[in-house]
């Protein structure tokens, strides 16, 4: 803990009247780091843990991590509190402090969700974190106010906060009231909490995932041995589990329908959630394993088929493992696969019950753990009791033969009505402020104790009575031992490298005197056989340095100890300790790419071939990381996007982004190089060829030409089109001797069965009287249309002769029909226009309504224009309809050679492929 500003000096600078420090606030910065640990309770079981650790400087990592994290206390007339937070952990750590709102944001403190991996969609975090194995971190406060906060990580908070990333953080107004206008003479920190062994051991095990049971991916190769054993029910085991079902999945294996994998699954789901399935006389205790057996003796309570404890978190264990079991040894039998040893905090279950970090030991005097404080209350002080739970369970803290407490705060609020009670309920993550005022003495007694203790009854360590949740509040003098009283602490280190890495970060356990006298003469040794265990300090009270050195060790797990000892002085209680240290040795990860080449096909001009991915992944131990994935200079057309660890690439191509003059019919190369510094197998390189093909020409697969001469209005030109295919598109060419001067002034409509949707792309007519024409288009949909078949009517709105033709063309990569040109010529342009096509090997239609009736047979078409149909109605009017192929990117004239005295309307549209 540092102060960032020397109030000393600032109290003396004062000079006259005038007290310069008036307005200047003060800070006061703590160096957390959180890192592994592990606690031993009362009945031997050793829980790995998370905590954190008071590091005095940044970075120098020689605080010891403890549960609860460390007291962050500001003192009066500080303002703002910093945390430097660095993370050793395998997970991202953050911290916040509900309560205390004058956090300082940064640019990313939204809440951040997973993307990706087995807690996708999940809030990941609620501020920014320091990111796992070595990030670091700041977080700052303005304006403290005081009170009593709990600190918790506010990552994957779930987990993070019941593996131990929890604390207390107080201020106060000055150092006799904890708020304004309550007074205190002493405090006492009563932080509660709970712990679950069996998600520390999952997640220090690796075995930690998202559940509630087994799941479909992982019942594919043995649903259809279980859904048969069920459906059959023969095997008295099979039987049995099929009673247990309700009648609507029994009627579902009845049927023989359906998924069988997803009705195991339903199956296996509603046995593990519902009450116990034990039942002694068909699951005897030959089939059952030795952990079902401990199982069912640690809790007799439920293993009964009647207990009704329905999801219980400790009975879908419970039933998982007599599940295991029973299908092991039926007929046939079945060995479910593996799946993760806890799969949700959802259905914890607590097992251990704590007070400040510590399971009560049943020992009241001197070797008790909760009795507080050790010196003792002075008898008529007024006691703040400074009470938090960092469980993820409700509590009620109560107070035994006490008297009430006065309950001043709650959350860090000041109540407006203090309100007296002897116990209070307080949900998960609570804070409570309460005064308790220590009672008179007896005559003739030194001191007097007085439980608090969970109403809720969390009274147990693991299966053994007398324990748990349970304190004492020490009123008098302390209750300590005579003699001196060797403590370390803690007794479990954990280390955790890479095989030829760096050595993990040192960690350190403290010795202290939990008696009265001197301590001394105590050495701390290293039991032979550890060579890679070394130990600096421990010749007397104080913390002593463990180092572990990877050097040339093999993967695996290396086990040690250290005896503390003190040798020197034989009225020493609690002499010799033993403190247990393992090292995990990882093997180092290896980076894996496969595949290593990838080919795409696609035709010049057209659409984009679909992407493609290559997985990369870890060949070797420990955790793969900062891997990155970059497309080698050159192939701007080639895309990826990945994250920064193992898991999939998706590799895509942008045909628009190839270099000018790429030509089809060739290969295009290109190369994504993988690396992952300090990894070995990095880097390494995917290469990637892109194969081009020229687009083909959209093709025409069927015309239908129709003549209307009557000259009727609304009556139109009628098409029957079979043969559809789906994607397709229906061109219509039409036009109309009428006498308008401008486009538009004699309009086409076009309708037609299937429900398709026709667009006028092109309205075309002279500038004198001379004729229109148009060109409509309908898209058919990926569907197709019913029976392949769609009839077509095109109709004029006043009574002059009309042709039309309908075309249906198809091709690769479906199509775009663009508008492009229509040609308002007067009575001596030649009837043609000019259009500039977008795309190569395009198709173009068009169309020309003649009204001055000039007989066309002897007309010459332009380009390479073919007639589809010439129609002349001596002294009425002339038509031509017509396509053309554009092989290249150009400009095309298309129509007709131009006599004089004409006067057209002519309409070209060019359809191409997108």
């Amino acid at each position: 803990m540092n102060y960032s500003k020397i109030k000393i000096a600032a109290q003396l600078l004062v000079a006259g009247a005038f007290l310069i420090t008036a307005g200047q606030s003060y800070g006061v910065t703590y160096n957390l780091r959180a890192g592994v640990t592990s606690k031993t309770m009362p009945d031997g079981t050793v829980v790995p843990m998370w905590g954190f650790a008071d590091d005095t400087t940044a970075g120098a990592g020689l605080g010891t991590v403890v549960v609860p994290g460390p007291a962050l206390t500001v003192p009066p007339g500080d303002t703002t509190l910093t945390i430097n937070l660095n993370n050793t952990l395998p997970e991202d750590v953050s911290i916040v402090i509900p309560g205390q709102y004058g956090f300082v944001r940064t640019a990313n403190e939204s809440v951040d969700n997973d993307s990706a991996g087995p807690y996708a969609g999940r809030v990941k975090s609620l501020v920014h974190v320091a990111p796992a194995l070595g990030g670091n971190a700041a977080y700052t406060w303005n304006g403290i106010k005081p009170g009593t906060f709990l600190y918790h990580s506010g990552s994957h908070a779930a987990v993070q906060v019941q593996m131990g990333l929890y604390g207390a953080m107080t201020a106060v107004v000055d150092a006799s009231h904890a708020y304004p206008g309550v007074a205190f003479d002493s405090s006492v920190t009563l932080l509660f909490s709970e712990i679950d062994p069996d998600v520390h051991a999952a997640v220090a095990g690796a075995t930690y995932g998202p559940g509630p049971s087994f799941q479909d991916a992982e019942l594919a190769a043995v649903s259809a041995s279980i859904y048969d054993g069920l459906h059959a029910a023969t095997d008295p085991t099979y039987a049995y589990l099929y009673s247990l079902l309700d009648p609507d999945l029994q009627a579902s294996l009845l049927a023989g329908t359906g998924d069988h994998a997803a009705l195991v699954s339903t199956a296996i789901s509603e046995l593990l959630g519902g009450s116990s399935i034990y039942n002694p006389d068909v699951m005897l205790d030959s089939m059952l394993s030795a952990a079902t057996m401990d199982a069912l003796w640690s809790a007799p309570e439920v293993n009964q088929p009647t207990s009704p404890v329905l999801n219980n978190g400790f009975m879908v264990r419970l039933n998982r493992l007599l599940l295991t079991d029973a299908l092991a040894t039926a007929s046939p039998a079945v060995v479910l696969p593996p799946v993760n040893t806890m799969t949700s905090t959802i259905r914890s279950y607590a097992q251990y019950f704590l007070v400040n970090g510590e399971a009560y030991n049943g020992i009241i005097g001197a070797g008790g753990n909760n009795i507080f404080p050790s010196a003792g209350l002075l008898p008529g002080s007024r006691v703040l009791l400074r009470m938090l739970n960092a469980g993820m369970d409700s509590h009620v803290p109560t107070l035994q033969n006490g008297g009430d407490l006065q309950f001043v705060a709650e959350d860090g609020q000041l109540a407006p009505y203090p309100r007296n009670s002897y116990s209070v309920f307080m949900a998960a993550l609570k804070t409570v402020d309460a005064i308790f005022v220590a009672p008179a003495l007896p005559v003739g007694v030194a001191s007097q104790l007085y439980a608090v203790s969970d109403r809720r009854l969390g009274l147990v360590n693991g299966t053994m009575p007398l324990g748990g949740m349970l304190a004492y509040l020490n009123v008098g003098a302390a209750v300590v031992p005579v003699n001196p009283m060797l403590v370390v602490s803690p007794l479990n280190l954990s280390f955790t490298a890479t095989v030829g890495g760096a050595n993990p970060a040192n960690q350190t356990f403290n010795i202290s005197n939990g008696g009265s006298g001197a301590l001394s003469g105590v050495s701390a040794t290293v039991v032979t056989g550890s060579p890679w265990l070394t130990t600096s300090g421990g010749a007397g009270v104080g913390p002593v340095t463990v180092s572990a050195t990877v050097g040339a060790l093999a993967a695996g797990t290396y086990n040690g100890t250290i005896s503390v000892a003190a040798t020197g002085d034989t009225g020493v209680t609690g002499s010799p300790k033993t403190v247990s240290v393992s090292f995990v040795v990882v093997a180092a990860p290896v980076l894996v790419v496969a595949p290593t080449s990838l080919t795409f096909n696609a035709a010049l001009g057209g659409l984009n071939p679909a992407s493609q991915t290559f997985d990369i992944s870890n060949g070797g131990g420990g955790t793969l990381s900062g891997v990155t994935t970059t497309v080698v200079t050159g192939s701007p057309w080639l895309t990826t996007s990945a994250g920064a660890g193992a898991g999939p690439v998706t590799v895509s191509v942008n045909l628009a982004s190839l270099p000018v003059g790429t030509q089809p019919g060739t290969t295009v190369p290109g190369a994504i190089t993988v690396s992952a510094a300090g990894v070995t197998g990095s880097p390494q390189t995917v290469n990637v060829s892109l194969n081009l093909a020229a687009l083909s020409t959209p093709l025409i697969v069927a015309i239908d030409t129709q003549i209307n001469t009557g000259g009727n209005a609304n009556v139109g030109t009628t098409h029957v089109m079979t043969g559809i295919p789906a994607g397709a598109l229906l061109v219509l060419t039409t036009q109309n001797q009428y006498d308008g001067v401008t486009a538009g002034e004699q309009d086409c409509n076009v309708t037609s069965g299937g429900n398709l949707t026709w667009t006028r792309r092109v309205d075309a007519g002279s500038t004198s009287h001379g004729g229109s024409a148009e060109i409509w288009t309908a898209p058919i949909p990926a569907g197709g249309v019913t029976g392949g078949t769609v009839t077509v009517l095109s109709r004029w709105g006043t009574a002059r002769a009309q042709s039309s033709v309908c075309y249906v063309v198809t091709g690769q990569g479906g199509f775009a029909a663009l508008p492009v040109a229509a040609n308002t010529a007067n009575n001596q342009s030649a009837p043609s226009v000019s259009i500039t096509t977008t795309r190569a090997n395009s198709l173009l239609f068009g169309v020309t309504s003649d009204y001055n009736h000039i007989d066309g047979s002897t007309r010459t078409y332009l380009d390479t224009a073919t007639e589809r149909l010439y129609f002349n109605q001596p002294g009425v009017t002339t038509a031509y309809h017509f396509t053309a192929p554009a092989a290249t990117i150009g400009s095309y004239t298309e129509g007709l050679t131009a006599p004089t005295g004409q006067s057209a309307g002519t309409a070209v549209m060019e359809v191409r492929h997108p």
